[in-house]
């Protein structure tokens, strides 16, 4: 029989009592770190015969916490994590992981929903389809390759910490005046050498007008440009990025389905460079397409860039902002989080 800590039952009955929740869902975390190895086969029956042998553990602690404190649970969730890493050590298979997480899903009657960030779905979840109840995806092409009665358009979850930044706080940290806009600069984890000397080229221009906040990068600061007046470079931030994103009035970025969904949800004006076919699938040139085409970004391709064209368009982003601040916030994929936690509860009732 699980083991129930009775201090911290007690103090969630009076919150519930005191706050008039509707409790009615109980969440299980389960790290698979410990089921990776070398042999992908070993580490797929391992995360199954976890999550099988937990998932009972859950049971069993739901009908406790009903049967002592009279608490009906009726939904009870399993979030396993963090999947991108067991693929990884075991030979990098995400599809033979997506199908064990499938498999497991089905003995333990739980209803299945899966995410398509990209524009078009990936083997993984073009396996997995034919079993899950609800396809979320982040662009409205995308519906067409998928199920008419399976797909919904959610956009990509956000971290929420990202809406809550303080522009002081970012202007403050560049050394930034409040008189004068600014360029947020993304050039991807690594960084993008063609963004980067683009962006460089163009700062006499650039600086006439605007501040530029540029995150260029593990070992791509330049650091002839340390004291130049109005610009600032990081190699990467962690949590001083809200803040960043709370100054920037526009943002020069790469197309990955992540950043842009970023962007999107903060609404912020925007200027994407996709990385061009022959360095990529061709996944950001879908991606930037389908935002140009919704009226959310205006698009460069790499293979076309130079300095007088980026500030152009810098320029005319700047000038129109307000046309693509609304043509965001009329978008379907604003509220993805509260849309994908409907999915959730509605195929969960169901069950």
């Amino acid at each position: 029989m699980p083991v129930l800590d009775t201090k911290d039952i007690l103090e969630t009955i009076q919150m519930i009592q005191d706050d008039c929740l509707d409790v009615r869902t109980t969440t299980m975390g389960i790290s698979l770190l410990d089921c990776a190895c070398e042999d992908m086969d070993r580490t797929c029956q391992r995360v199954y015969d976890k999550i099988c042998r937990l998932a009972k553990d859950l049971v069993q602690t739901g009908e406790e916490i009903q049967r002592q404190y009279g608490i009906p649970i009726i939904n009870k969730r399993i979030a396993v994590t963090p999947i991108a890493m067991i693929a990884g050590p075991s030979g990098g298979d995400p599809v033979k992981l997506a199908l064990t997480l499938q498999r497991a899903a089905a003995t333990l009657g739980i209803p299945c929903i899966i995410h398509e960030s990209d524009m078009t779905p990936g083997l993984a979840n073009k396996m997995c389809i034919p079993v899950a109840r609800k396809v979320c995806c982040n662009f409205p092409e995308t519906l067409k390759q998928l199920p008419p009665d399976k797909c919904v358009l959610t956009g990509s979850p956000i971290r929420a910490e990202l809406a809550q930044g303080s522009r002081l706080a970012g202007l403050n940290l560049c050394g930034f005046s409040a008189n004068k806009p600014v360029i947020m600069v993304i050039g991807g984890s690594l960084g993008a050498a063609s963004v980067n000397k683009a962006i460089r080229d163009a700062l006499p221009k650039l600086l006439m007008d605007f501040q530029v906040v540029h995150l260029c990068g593990k070992d791509k600061v330049d650091n002839l440009l340390l004291n130049t007046s109005g610009y600032k470079q990081f190699e990467y931030v962690k949590a001083e990025l809200k803040d960043l994103f709370a100054m920037a009035d526009l943002v020069v970025s790469r197309a990955g389905a992540n950043a842009i969904c970023e962007l999107l949800a903060l609404k912020k004006p925007n200027i994407l460079i996709p990385l061009p076919a022959s360095s990529s699938r061709g996944d950001q040139l879908l991606n930037a397409r389908s935002f140009e085409a919704q009226g959310f970004s205006l698009v460069v391709s790499e293979d076309e860039l130079t300095t007088e064209m980026l500030v152009d368009k810098v320029h005319e982003l700047y000038f129109s902002r307000q046309t693509f601040r609304d043509a965001m916030s009329g978008s379907g994929q604003m509220d993805s989080i509260r849309t994908i936690m409907r999915l959730i509860e509605e195929q969960t009732v169901k069950s």
